[in-house]
């Protein structure tokens, strides 16, 4: 295992907890440092600085790394591997876009160069993205969340990205053997920290979830609290991405290390806690599961 930019063969996510082998990450140029304007942004050199601890820690658990080139040199947003790919079960899927900045190109490069296809919508089945703006659907995969193992479940965030027609959209693709279920996220929440469902809540386990509850409505709350132990975050706690955490399976995950509470409350739960500082990256409004996109994961 390491860290590497070879063309990836397997994929297989059917939960968001089960050991995580393998990772997509947008990684910065290595000669970042050199760039002119590196130091102008705090944000900047924070975040490539949380990039290496987190690279460090994947390699550490033995989780191969894929990197692939960000689409500028510069743009923050350029590192959320997470919105514009998802896989389910043993496919990717490259996400139907809202018109957020660059992220497309980072999208595209990664399907042409990275993964090495020439028509991804036939070579992939994936969703039909250079449709989307057209057919007015858009699915990003911070909304994205996967529970097949243990309730056979697909969440669906509903709130500032996913759309209705994405919903529809994933109802259509996987609900003939999954249950798709919409997440929605209170209609007063315009926060960029709140963009992605992900960055309301998460799954530790097939029992358990991290979230903010004041922000989720009250009919797709009770479906959670029917299903799961909620480890509740406030308002605060989840503005600053606590929810954001990535789990690297075997009760482990990482999070920040200014999220002492939650920290702790996970610690209890029996969780490790890996801590690497994002520091004022969180500007961009994403962390750790932000920044990776699971390829694999062990079933449980």
């Amino acid at each position: 295992m390491g860290l590497n930019s070879g063309i990836p063969t397997k994929f297989n996510v059917a939960n968001e907890y089960g050991k995580l082998k393998s990772v997509m990450m947008a990684l910065f140029p290595a000669k970042i440092r050199e760039h002119p304007q590196f130091r102008k942004y705090q944000a900047l050199v924070d975040a490539v600085n949380a990039q290496e601890g987190l690279v460090k820690i994947l390699l550490n658990h033995g989780v191969e790394v894929k990197a692939y080139p960000i689409a500028s040199n510069i743009k923050l947003s350029d590192i959320y591997a997470r919105d514009p790919n998802f896989v389910i079960g043993d496919k990717m899927y490259m996400s139907g876009l809202g018109e957020i900045g660059d992220r497309e190109k980072t999208r595209d490069a990664m399907g042409s160069k990275f993964l090495g296809i020439k028509n991804p919508v036939d070579s992939m089945k994936i969703l039909p993205y250079f449709e989307s703006k057209k057919d007015g659907i858009i699915i990003e995969g911070g909304d994205i969340l996967v529970d097949i193992d243990a309730s056979n479940t697909i969440y669906v965030g509903q709130n500032m990205r996913t759309n209705d027609y994405g919903l529809e959209h994933m109802k259509k693709m996987f609900g003939d053997k999954h249950n798709v279920v919409p997440i929605y996220v209170k209609d007063n929440v315009e926060a960029e920290a709140a963009a992605h469902l992900d960055c309301v809540m998460n799954i530790l386990s097939g029992t358990e979830v991290v979230a903010c509850t004041e922000l989720i409505e009250e009919k797709s709350l009770q479906v959670l609290q029917d299903r799961y132990n909620i480890l509740d975050v406030t308002r605060q706690e989840q503005f600053n991405l606590a929810t954001n955490v990535l789990n690297l399976g075997n009760r482990t995950v990482v999070s920040q290390p200014n999220q002492e509470r939650v920290n702790g409350k996970l610690a209890k739960m029996g969780f490790a806690v890996q801590m690497v500082d994002l520091g004022s990256a969180t500007i961009g409004g994403g962390a750790f599961r932000c920044m990776t996109c699971p390829m694999e994961r062990e079933n449980v």
